[in-house]
């Protein structure tokens, strides 16, 4: 009697411990960018979007199956920068457990203005002028995530776990001359006369980003 007691016990056990990795925690991403202005604080940054096309998690636990899934988005979804609202389509019920290893992919579409970045650029003179960059083609951005204090990231059933995907235009446009800026070709856009920075327009600053546009992109979890 006693021998099946203990063999019970021990299957509780066994089936509560598994249970226990695969509970779901409520996780939200957002995305945003580095907004540090850069060339001498002459080039700030106000905000933007993303469109992507997919979004991949593969994680590895302490304890518990290693984590994967991925989701398609055939239309493209739309993610503003912005650190105050997410989008529905990117918040997921993920096992909870301690990862000591996140990787995050996300893609762009082929098709539409996939990134859009906005800002003003300070002319030597001291007058400003806004500028848009417009990315229009497919990229993959592989991420190694982190915690924001360091360490194992933890993802707790009880706990509501925000994640921000950080993109760097600051860390792309640091090489540009600035004279490349002074010189810029302005584009008429609602009536504003502005720096256009795309595969047309302004073409030398366009090829310095596009060499640096997946260096530097940052995952943080628990922010």
């Amino acid at each position: 009697m006693l021998i099946r007691i203990v063999f019970f016990c021990a299957s509780l056990f066994f089936l509560f411990s598994c249970n226990k990795w695969k509970q779901p925690t409520d996780t939200r991403f957002y995305c945003d960018i580095n907004r540090a202005a850069t060339l001498d604080d002459q080039l700030t940054f106000t905000g933007g979007q993303i469109i992507l096309s997919s979004f991949v998690f593969e994680g590895e636990r302490k304890k518990g199956d290693d984590v994967f899934f991925e989701q398609q988005f055939n239309n493209g979804l739309v993610v503003p920068f912005d650190l105050n609202n997410t989008v529905q389509e990117l918040n997921f019920d993920i096992p909870q457990g301690v990862y000591v290893r996140i990787e995050l992919v996300i893609s762009t579409t082929a098709d539409n203005e996939s990134i859009t970045v906005y800002g003003n650029y300070q002319y030597t003179s001291g007058d400003y002028v806004p500028f848009v960059f417009v990315f229009t083609d497919s990229e993959e951005f592989e991420v190694e995530a982190e915690n924001e204090d360091g360490g194992d990231i933890l993802l707790d059933k009880d706990q509501l776990s925000r994640a921000k995907i950080i993109i760097d235009p600051s860390y792309w446009f640091s090489p540009v001359p600035k004279s490349f800026f002074e010189g810029a070709t302005l584009t008429n856009i609602n009536g504003i006369n502005t720096i256009l920075i795309d595969k047309n327009s302004n073409e030398d600053i366009y090829d310095i980003v596009l060499d640096r546009l997946k260096d530097n992109t940052k995952a943080i979890f628990n922010f």
